[in-house]
């Protein structure tokens, strides 16, 4: 039970710095957007995750 726990937190740290590296390759307006957008998710403590992987998902299309 504890071993899933760990290995459950260390899966949704390796997707969260996978989700950092795609923001990174975004064109530097967008990702200036996705990190403003990112800082003010912080501040209100929203599901952050969900949101920022559907807007990151969005602007790769673009």
């Amino acid at each position: 039970m504890v071993l899933d726990k760990i290995s459950d937190l260390l899966a949704e740290k390796k997707d969260w710095q996978e989700m950092q590296n795609r923001a990174k390759k975004l064109p530097k307006d967008f990702y200036q957007a996705y990190r403003s957008i990112q800082k003010y998710m912080f501040k209100m403590g929203q599901q952050i995750g969900i949101f920022l992987r559907i807007l990151l998902n969005y602007l790769s299309w673009q």
